[in-house]
C-alpha cells in the first residue's frame, strides 16, 4: 500500500482511500516535492481494487513504474487486471487523436492548443468510460502546472478541470507541502497542511499541520518542533 504514517495523518473515515467522489488538490512549491502524496494515492486505490486513471504531463509511466515497486505496487500487473489505465499527457496533448465526439463543453477558443486541449480532454473522458460504471474510478493527472509552461491560458486549464470533474461526484480534500521558512534541513523535508476544502461539507474536519521527511521507501511525519533537524 502507500505510506502507512501519511495514512495515520489523512484519517479518512473507514478506509485509508478518501470518500468516494473527492476532488483532492495537491500543490508544492519548487523546495518541497509533493509528488509522493501521488504514488500514495495511487497504491492505496489500486490497493483497494479501485481502477485509477493516471494521466502524467510531468513523468513518464517508468517513472511510476519504479515507484509503485517501492509501495509493493506493480502498474504493469494492475493494467492487465484492467484497474490501470496511464495517458502520456505530453505526448497525447501535442499530437491528439481525431475524434468525431464533440468536445463543446468546453468553451472554443482561437488557440491551437485549446483546440488541443479539447481534443484531450474527450480522450480522457473515453479512456475514463471504459472502466465499468458502476465501479469506482480515481483520475490522477500529474501536474496541472504542466499545461501553463506550454502556454496555456489559466483560463483554459480552469474549463479542463472543470470539466474532468464533471466525471466524478463534487467534494475536495486540499494537501500542500512547501519548504521550511526557516531554510534548509537534513532532517526534514519540508511542511504538509491537509485542510478541507470549499466542497467539503464536513464541519467536524480540522487542518491539520505537520513536519515531513520522504525517505527511500517511506515519509516519516511528527509534529512540529519535534525533530532534531528544527
Amino acid at each position: 500500500m502507500g505510506y502507512g504514517t501519511l495514512d495515520s495523518v489523512l484519517s479518512f473515515e473507514r478506509s485509508n482511500v478518501p470518500p468516494s467522489g473527492s476532488l483532492i488538490l495537491i500543490t508544492d512549491t519548487l523546495s518541497s516535492d509533493g509528488n509522493f502524496l501521488i504514488h500514495h494515492f495511487i497504491a492505496n486505490h489500486l490497493k483497494a481494487n479501485r481502477h485509477v486513471v493516471l494521466v502524467g504531463f510531468n513523468q513518464l509511466l517508468s517513472h511510476y513504474q519504479a515507484i509503485g515497486k517501492k509501495l509493493g505496487i506493480d502498474l504493469s500487473q494492475e493494467k492487465s487486471k484492467s484497474l490501470f489505465s496511464f495517458i502520456d499527457g505530453l505526448t497525447s496533448f501535442y499530437c491528439p487523436n481525431d475524434t468525431s465526439q464533440s468536445a463543446s463543453s468546453i468553451s472554443q477558443s482561437s488557440s491551437p492548443f485549446e483546440d488541443n486541449l479539447r481534443k484531450f480532454y474527450v480522450m480522457v473522458k473515453k479512456v475514463v468510460a471504459e472502466h465499468p460504471v458502476e465501479s469506482a474510478v480515481s483520475l490522477v493527472i500529474d501536474d496541472l502546472s504542466t499545461l501553463l509552461f506550454a502556454g496555456i491560458q489559466v483560463e483554459a486549464v480552469l474549463r479542463f478541470v472543470k470539466n474532468c470533474r464533471l466525471l466524478i461526484e463534487k467534494s475536495e480534500y486540499i494537501l500542500s507541502t512547501r519548504g521550511l521558512s526557516s531554510g534548509y534541513s537534513r532532517d526534514v523535508s519540508g511542511d504538509i497542511t491537509i485542510a478541507r476544502g470549499p466542497r467539503n461539507n464536513d464541519t467536524s474536519y480540522r487542518t491539520a499541520s505537520w513536519h515531513y521527511k520522504t525517505v527511500d521507501n517511506n515519509v516519516q511525519f511528527f509534529a512540529k518542533g519535534h525533530s532534531a533537524g528544527i
